[in-house]
């Protein structure tokens, strides 16, 4: 991944390839990326609310 930067230089942008990232690295990549935290937020609303659902479908199975 690279950024363009205003003054037309790239910055190459570090991806760690784990499966699991911690939420301060996904942070720290999306910051330097420039995407911000909204924009983060709207993209992945619906894996967001995807996940939590299976979560309470999970926590409601095991009571």
């Amino acid at each position: 991944m690279v950024r363009e930067n205003q003054d037309g230089t790239k910055t190459p942008l570090v991806m760690p390839n784990h499966e699991q990232i911690k939420s301060a690295a996904v942070r720290a990549i999306c910051t330097q990326a420039r995407f911000y935290r909204e924009e983060f937020l709207i993209a992945y609303a619906p894996s967001l609310v995807q996940m939590l659902s299976t979560i309470i479908i999970e926590i409601c199975q095991i009571k």
